[in-house]
């Protein structure tokens, strides 16, 4: 493949800063022009994609820039090289990088720049708050639509694992009813000592008492269905980790406390869309809370600026 693309940066914006924004018309393989290339190749996403970016106005990411020194990448060819490489999975800077000079798709979408990572970084950070927030999340929904994705795939996983608290601090309904009357009472004994460095205390004794009052909510939710379903006893909870419960190994005549999360996602492709993790009292279909969803987060996004700030 080689690139005629010898035409420099472009003129002057508003904000008196040229720009380098090489136009990816001037990129051909084989004689063949990279558009038509792709076209062949059934990879029309990333052509939508430039389109779209093309349509976009850049004025707010260009007023950041000052006049002189050497010429920046254009906004739009930088976002359009980290949007790409989200919706290929790509998360971390260096994978960018060498993204921006091997797929043929992310040429044709960037212009055919070849940033260094530090630069990837760079940008992310200067641009922190716009990347972060609704720009982001409505720019990538925009592109899920061009592009004739949906958010289609949804994965869960229902692994048992143990619980980080012991069997035998199960205590029943009577003890922790005495517990929350003494953790309202010492709430409010530091809530009527004055000075600052109480407050610690006095946030560290609510956190504590509304853990207590979640356990018993939780405990009074099983006795009920324990006697719904005709069943005698007393129900036990560990107020450590209301979710667990016990329940006998298969390996050996012993119990054990685990926990079993409900983790489930949804994506399109690479695309994180969603997630969600629930406890293990939540029996309801997931269908009942599943609701399609093309807005995205920008979590990943973050890592990538997190792992900027650490170089």
């Amino acid at each position: 493949m080689e690139s005629e693309n010898t035409t420099g940066p472009e003129p002057a914006t508003l904000s008196g800063v040229v720009f380098e924004d090489p136009d990816p018309k001037l990129i051909y393989l084989n004689a063949v022009r990279l558009d038509q290339h792709l076209y062949n190749a059934g990879q029309r996403g990333a052509l939508k994609v430039r389109e779209l970016l093309e349509e976009m106005d850049w004025l707010s990411f260009e007023q950041s820039y000052r006049p002189g020194g050497r010429s920046p990448y254009a906004p739009r060819a930088m976002m359009g090289l980290i949007l790409y490489g989200i919706m290929q999975g790509v998360s971390s800077l260096r994978q960018l990088e060498r993204l921006a000079r091997t797929d043929l798709g992310c040429m044709w979408i960037s212009g055919g720049i070849l940033p260094d990572h530090s630069v990837i970084g760079r940008f992310i950070q200067r641009h922190e708050v716009r990347l972060s927030g609704e720009f982001f999340e409505k720019l990538t929904a925009r592109v899920l639509q061009v592009t004739g994705t949906g958010a289609g795939t949804v994965a869960g996983d229902g692994s048992i694992i143990e619980a980080a608290a012991s069997r035998f601090q199960e205590i029943k309904a009577e003890a922790l009813a005495e517990l929350i009357v003494k953790q309202r009472e010492k709430m409010a004994a530091s809530e009527q000592e004055a000075g600052e460095e109480k407050r610690w205390e006095t946030e560290k004794a609510r956190h504590d008492l509304n853990r207590l009052l979640e356990a018993q909510q939780v405990l009074e939710e099983r006795q009920q269905q324990r006697q719904a379903r005709g069943k005698k006893g007393e129900v036990t909870i560990n107020r450590q980790e209301p979710e667990a419960v016990i329940q006998p190994q298969k390996t050996r005549n012993a119990s054990w406390l685990p926990t079993n999360p409900r983790y489930w996602s949804m994506s399109c492709g690479s695309l994180l869309v969603k997630r969600w993790i629930l406890p293990v009292k939540r029996r309801s279909s997931p269908h009942s809370w599943i609701r399609p969803n093309n807005r995205v987060s920008s979590k990943r996004l973050c890592s990538m600026r997190a792992i900027s700030t650490n170089r």
